[in-house]
Parts: C-alpha cells; structure tokens; sequence
C-alpha cells in the first residue's frame, strides 16, 4: 500500500525537519523551519556578497582614479612605473609616458564594471547575465593589467620576513612601507570585491550536490598539487640535491627559498579546507570557535585572492619567457627549479575553480551535519565522508528519510 506524508511523518520523526539540522526537533511552541526560510547569518552574507562587495570595490577604484588623475594631468611619473623602486616596476613595460593613462584606465574600468554589478539584482536572469559577466571580467582583467608579483612575492616571503626582522637582519618587515605596494593592494581588493559580486549573482541554482561536490574535489587537488611540487623543488634547492644546486647564489636566496616553500605548503593546507569538514565547521581544538560554522566569505576571500594573485605571476612568468632572453636562458641551464614555474596557470585556474565549486556546494548543502564538527574522534570523520553527502543530497532535493541514530545524539 502506498504510504502518505502522515505515515511517513509516524514512522520517519525526521520528516518535516529543516535541512541540515537533521536529528534536532523544534523548540516547544515553535514551527520547524522549512527548506526555503534563510538559513541562520545567510541574508548578511548576501548583502555582504551582492551589494557591499561591489560598492567597495567602486569606492577604491574612484579614490584611485582620483590618484591616478592627478599625476596625469600633473605630468608626475606613476609610483607604479619606478624601475629603481621596489615594488615599482608593475607598468614599466609599457611605453614612457603611458604608465599613467593605463593606471587611471584600469581603475576608471574597474569603478564602473563594480557600479554596474551593484546596480544588478541578486539573481541574473535573460540577457542581463551574460552582459553582466562581461562586464564584470573586464574590471577583473583591468585589475590584472596594473599588478605584478609584488603582492604574492611578499606573501611568500612573509616567514622569511618575520624571521628576518626578529634576527634584525637585512629582510624585515621595513620593506613592506612601499607606496606602489600600498596602490597594488588596494586595486587586488577592488577585484577580489568584483569577484565576489559576480560569484553571488551567477551561483549555480541547480544541480546535483554530488557532481557539484565532485568537481569541487578534483579542482582543490589541482589547486593543492600545483604549489606542492614548487615548494618540493624549493626544499630540494635548499639542500643542494644534484639538478637543484643552484651555485652562483648564495645562503640569502636559499633561505628565501625555503620561506616560500613553506608558505606554498601552508596554501595547499589551507586549500585543502575546501574538501575537508574543518573547512565547513570550525575543529574541536579551536576554544570559542569550535562546532561553529565556518562562513563561507572566509575562504572564498582569501581563495580568489591568491587566485588573483597567482594569475598576476603566471602573467609575469609568461611574458618574462616570451620576452626575456635571459629568462629562456635560465629555463634551460636549470629546467628543474624554473619549469615548476610554468605551473602557476594551472595552480590559479584550479584554484579559482575550486573556490567558487566549494561556495556553490555550501550554498546547495546547507550547513555540515553535528557529527561533521570533530567532537567524536575519527569514527564521525568517517560519518562526515561515509553518510553525509547522501544525507545532502536528500536535502537539496527536498527528500527526507530517517537520519542514522549516531546524527540524533
């Protein structure tokens, strides 16, 4: 005999429940939340991603402009086009004179690219979408045009750094006062501002939460092996393994090398994150923070900024061995310390990816399962990969079925 929802509701006490909280009935005197009310901190998160992303990105792109403006009706030279200064040298490629119409472009670009995305609703529809993303990739391409490696070489060398200014050594954090570094970060905040205004207008609104997280899966381990095998031939360099032994440059140099290392580990750690329960909900050995819900702006912040970051290097790279004859040179006298270069396309491509991939399935998925928090021990890490996702997918989809007695404790 067919079975009715009373039946259902009899023999199964989760149904009815909200997706997500599976096991937790409502509190007395209280109706249970359906899958279509916003989930707890979602509407802020909206706001955040759809109108104050943007509008800050507006903000720094005019301030910028405004900048840019002045030194090119002044006739003053860019800070971004000083080959003797450092962190200088992002528009000396360009011909003498030009460094300040391109800036002031880039930035006008990006200001009216991240007012149009403010001015967009929330959810994209018709021809608005694809002229939208159009938009949207020419302020992000704009942003890419003024920056260089400065940003990420600073990022790479921040343990050296660290380290550097507490052995009062040479490499401190004394570098870092740098204008053209200051204007470089500003317009990577304006793009990282675009990219999140674009993402939160064209997230997936279907789909399969198990292809959505599949993909996601083979995208971070693209975007982790990438920084691993460069940081692998940095460890090797530093030990001078036969291949690897770069003689003409001294300690300083390897040191560095070893400091990027270990801040590309750290990276492909962090990337890790996107695949991982602690990625979703804060550990247990985190006081304050643990078993809460990690937001999603946290990781897809940092994530499309060092994909940003890393397209801005493979831009360099790139360009360097199409242009440089010394770079073709060093490519050939030392294939196996300079081709794990040529993997930094890959690494922000996948990167890129595999952020927007695990935004889409926290949005499709709703908020990890209790047993996901790491209260238990390596038996609800098991739960979390074994149990979870098939319990996702039947929220996705509206289709509830008893929750397993471990997910009711």
């Amino acid at each position: 005999m067919a079975s009715t929802p009373q039946h259902d509701a009899h023999r199964h006490p989760d149904v009815g429940r909200r997706a997500g909280t599976p096991g937790t009935a409502a509190p007395p005197g209280r109706a249970a939340p359906t899958d279509t009310e916003p989930r707890p901190g979602g509407r802020a998160s909206r706001v955040v991603a759809t109108r104050l992303a943007p509008a800050g990105a507006a903000a720094i792109a005019l301030v910028l402009a405004v900048l840019g403006t002045g030194w090119l009706v002044r006739g003053d030279r860019n800070p971004l086009d000083q080959p003797t200064e450092r962190f200088g040298t992002a528009l000396t490629d360009f011909p003498p004179g030009a460094a300040n119409a391109v800036f002031l472009g880039s930035c006008l670009a990006v200001c009216a690219a991240a007012v149009w995305l403010a001015a967009s609703p929330p959810a994209l529809r018709g021809q608005r979408r694809p002229v939208t993303v159009a938009v949207a990739a020419v302020g992000i391409a704009a942003v890419l045009t003024v920056l260089d490696t400065s940003i990420l070489t600073v990022l790479g060398y921040l343990p050296a750094t660290l380290i550097g200014t507490m052995l009062r050594s040479e490499l401190n954090v004394t570098l870092l006062a740098s204008v053209p570094l200051l204007l470089q970060v500003a317009l990577a905040g304006a793009g990282v501002g675009l990219a999140i205004g674009l993402a939160a207008r064209i997230r997936g609104r279907g789909g399969a939460p198990a292809r959505v997280r599949a993909s996601c899966r083979r995208w971070t381990h693209l975007a982790m092996e990438a920084p691993l095998v460069y940081a692998l031939t940095r460890v090797l360099m530093f030990f001078r393994v036969p291949g690897f032994d770069l003689a003409p440059f001294g300690s300083p140099i390897l040191w560095a090398g070893l400091g990027l290392a270990v801040s590309a580990s750290l990276g492909a750690l962090l990337t890790w994150g996107l695949i991982r329960p602690w990625g979703e909900v804060f550990p247990r050995w985190m006081p304050g923070l643990r078993g809460r819900r990690v937001p999603v702006l946290l990781a897809v912040l940092p994530g499309l900024l060092v994909a940003g970051l890393v397209a801005t290097t493979s831009k360099s790279v790139v360009l360097s061995l199409a242009t440089n004859p010394d770079a073709l040179a060093n490519l050939r006298e030392w294939p196996l310390v300079m081709l794990p270069s040529l993997l930094w396309p890959l690494w922000s491509v996948a990167l890129a990816v595999a952020t927007l991939r695990y935004r889409q399935r926290r949005h499709l998925t709703g908020p990890c399962l209790p047993v996901a928090v790491g209260v238990g021990g390596a038996e609800h890490e098991r739960q979390y990969q074994t149990e979870q996702p098939t319990q996702r997918d039947r929220h996705a989809h509206g289709i509830r079925r008893t929750s397993s007695p471990d997910s009711r404790a």
